[in-house]
């Protein structure tokens, strides 16, 4: 594994700096591995926000007739 292959999780949280970023996404370009892992990352996210507006819909109180 690259060692710029550890900082996707960053990358992706929007932690690394615009020059971090940058050299990243660079990287990005020419690594399949990386590649998947921001997939993977992404659907993840969108997984978790789903959970979290389907939760949030359940919680909200219903309007009584």
């Amino acid at each position: 594994m690259n060692p710029m292959c550890e900082q996707l999780a960053a990358f992706v949280d929007g932690e690394l700096t615009s020059e971090q970023a940058q050299a990243f996404s660079v990287h990005l370009a020419d690594c399949a591995e990386c590649q998947a892992g921001l997939e993977d990352q992404v659907q993840a996210s969108l997984a978790v926000q789903a959970a979290g507006d389907a939760h949030a819909a359940h919680q909200r109180p219903q309007a009584t007739p």
